[in-house]
């Protein structure tokens, strides 16, 4: 009866005869490896057909498709753009081309920079007893953060409610 053999027992194979031994930490560093290239070059797909979107080109359809599946050169939208009409003629069209964000407000700014802080905070702020919880809360309110007074605060107050 014949036997599927997967391409890692034919490598063994041939390490064995060249004289090399695999020990089972490298047989699990190269299916690592391997696991981690398929993740890599899933990674890089998508990121591909993201920065199509963000060329005007809808990479599953039509033209985009066309163009997704030929591309090899730089990946930025303006060298896609400029690579889709020279080599083909097309330019992207106005209900494809991807929204531009507007510049995000100074509020906006500063409430993406509290959420880090206070996210941060929290980290730090697991403790196992209010007293590490006080010790915590005094050190965060000599240096000033906010942010680390109000999490630490709160996990005194959910501890003792």
């Amino acid at each position: 009866m014949a036997r599927d053999i997967d391409t890692d027992e034919i490598e063994d194979e041939a390490e064995a005869e060249a004289g090399e031994e695999l020990t089972p930490d490298m047989r699990r560093l190269r299916k690592r490896l391997k696991e981690v290239e398929q993740e890599n070059k899933t990674l890089r797909e998508a990121d591909l057909k993201h920065t199509f979107r963000q060329a005007g080109f809808d990479p599953e359809k039509g033209e985009g498709k066309l163009l997704h599946e030929n591309y090899r050169g730089e990946r930025t939208p303006e060298a896609i753009k400029e690579w889709a009409e020279k080599e083909y003629g097309i330019k992207p069209s106005a209900e494809e081309e991807a929204p531009v964000r507007p510049p995000r407000s100074e509020s906006e700014q500063k409430e993406i920079a509290f959420e880090a802080r206070l996210a941060r905070a929290r980290q730090e702020a697991v403790a196992p007893n209010s007293d590490e919880v006080e010790k915590a809360l005094e050190d965060a309110r000599k240096r000033g953060d906010v942010a680390a007074e109000i999490a630490l605060g709160l996990y005194r107050w959910e501890q003792n409610k």
